[in-house]
């Protein structure tokens, strides 16, 4: 694949994560949904919670760290994208 044709994959990733985000903020979905943007094996480490392997898993912190917030937000400060990969934070 092309850098281009690559970087552009990785935006669109990035782009799609921050719509669900926002539409978790915003009440419309619950935050389990952005479980969808990881692969079937991927590690999630949380500073507070802690590391969980698994989609699955990701998703259940998701539900149980998230459940009861109401407004939160979660500000992009960076984007990387490397490839078709990418990563944001705060």
């Amino acid at each position: 694949m092309n850098g281009k044709l690559s970087q552009e994959r990785g935006t669109e990733g990035a782009e799609a994560l921050h719509r669900l985000r926002d539409k978790a903020s915003a009440g419309e979905i619950g935050w389990e949904a952005l479980a969808d943007m990881f692969t079937e094996d991927a590690t999630y480490i949380d500073p507070a919670w802690g590391r969980f392997k698994g989609r699955d898993n990701i998703r259940q912190f998701m539900r149980d760290s998230m459940q009861g917030l109401k407004d939160w937000k979660f500000p992009t400060e960076w984007t990387v994208i490397d490839g078709d990969g990418w990563s944001t934070g705060s």
